[in-house]
Formats: C-alpha cells, structure tokens, sequence
C-alpha cells in the first residue's frame, strides 16, 4: 500500500519532467527563430540603406542639402571658452591690506562650457558653468580665497548685422550664481590629547557663501573661420564682454551668521573661445 501511495504521488513530479523539457524546447525554438528573422530583416535594412545612399538621385540631395546648410546661418553646437573676470573689492580689499594680508588681485582667470543656438537673428547660449579661479592673499601661514561661479547660465542675444560671417549682439540673461570667500588657518593639535575630544584645541578656518539667481549683460562678436559654403560644420570664434552680479547683492553666510561686506565678485566678465557648430 505505501509502495503504491508513493508512485502516485511521484506520477506528477515525472509528468512534469516530462513536461518542462518540451515546453523549454518549444521557447527556445520560438525565441532562436525570432532572432533569426530579426537579423534577417536588419540586414535587409541596412542593405536597402546602402544601395539608397549610393544611388545618384540620394547622392544629388545629399550635396545639395550640404551647399545650402553650408550657407546657412542657423545652427547649432558646442561652447568652450576662457577668459577674465573682474572683482570690485572695495573696502574688503583695503582692510586685508590693513591687517598685514598681501594685496589682492581683482582679476581672476575664468573657463566655462555650453552650448550655443542660432535662429534667424536670435542668437541662444547656455552654459552648464563658468567659473573663475580663486584669488587669494597670504599672511604668514594665514590665506583667504575668493571666486565666483555661474550654472545653468542663459544669454539670450540679436543679431544687428546680416553677414554671412561675422555677428554682432547685445545680449542678456540669468543664471545661478554662487559666491565665496575663504578664510583658512592651520588648526591648533594637541599631540597629548587623551581622547578625540581634546585633539583639536582651535580652528579658526572658515568658508562664507553666498546663493542667489545672477544677471549678466554686454554684447558678443561671432566670426567664422572656416568656409561656410563647402560644409554644415563651421568653427566661430566669439568675444563677449558684460557687466554681471547677484539680483539684491550677495548675502555671505557662515556658521548661520551673515558677514556685511562691500566686495563686489564678478562685476564685469570677459570671455573669448569657439563654438564648434552644425549648421542647418
């Protein structure tokens, strides 16, 4: 009797080994053909591609398409640039002086990145960021810093000449804009400490930031230097020069205190690179 409950309730477990098999060979048939057909009808794609892009008539509108875009003035494409930025430093500047500070450069080294736009007269720059190096001033082991930084930076210009390979514009836009200003010694350590709470006898570093949305304004000079008839590619080389800021002035904040000062960050900018465009 136990002989005959065990076969029967192995009778299941068998069919389905028996089972599983053939289902598992029926999938893999389904799936193998399918990738066979889905290659087939790739290549056929990619065959009918080629003989179209060899044909005259495709051969004719290609070149075509490329003398016209080749004269075209839109466009679109990729922004690299460096340059100077300007800092008022004001009354900052002479009080650092004053308490032994080496003086402080108010002209920094910038670079920034983005992309460029053109439609018709319009003329679009978007900048993921654009940054100035730090300035900065010593006394004895003591430094401060100072730099400014734009994201996201928006200029929207016109377009007051109709050459083919020159643009002049005024522009104008906004930006997210971060200031800073650094003040860093090096930390008192007590060798000696029993335990980490007594390590660090005094540490008077500091950062004060300051967030705000940021305008700038100025006008831009576009000049292609390569020929504009034989391809949609071009390369610009573009000069812009503007006066920016923070909308309200900065507000420096540090350890939830606000520190007043009259230094001006990034109060004009000027900036030459390429614009290495597609035109269409």
């Amino acid at each position: 009797m136990k002989k005959f409950i065990g076969l029967f309730l192995f009778l299941p477990l068998f069919a389905e080994a028996q089972y599983r098999p053939r289902v598992y060979r029926e999938e893999r048939k389904i799936t193998d053909s399918a990738s066979y057909y889905k290659q087939k009808l790739m290549a056929l794609q990619m065959a009918t591609i080629d003989t179209l892009r060899q044909s005259e008539t495709f051969q004719n509108l290609a070149e075509a398409y490329r003398q016209h875009a080749g004269k075209s003035r839109n466009y679109s494409g990729f922004t690299l640039f460096s340059g100077l930025t300007h800092t008022d430093l004001g009354n900052f500047g002479r009080q650092i002086e004053a308490n032994g500070f080496s003086p402080l450069s108010s002209l920094a080294p910038n670079i920034g990145m983005g992309f460029s736009f053109r439609s018709n007269r319009i003329m679009i720059d978007l900048y993921a960021g654009t940054g100035s190096l730090n300035l900065k001033t010593k006394r004895g082991n003591e430094t401060i810093k100072i730099n400014t930084a734009n994201f996201l930076q928006l200029d929207l210009g016109y377009d007051l000449l109709k050459s083919p390979k020159a643009s002049i514009y005024p522009y104008a836009g906004l930006s997210g804009r971060t200031s800073a200003i650094k003040y860093e010694k090096p930390e008192t350590v007590n060798n000696n400490a029993e335990d980490i709470s007594g390590f660090i006898i005094n540490n008077q570093s500091v950062t004060a930031m300051s967030g705000k949305v940021g305008y700038q304004a100025g006008i831009g000079f576009d000049y292609s230097i390569s020929s504009p008839q034989k391809t949609p590619r071009a390369t610009l080389l573009f000069l812009k020069a503007g006066i920016q800021g923070p909308i309200g002035g900065d507000r420096y904040k540090m350890n939830g205190h606000v520190y007043h000062t009259d230094l001006k960050q990034g109060n004009w900018v000027i900036n030459i690179g390429f614009k290495f465009i597609v035109r269409h």
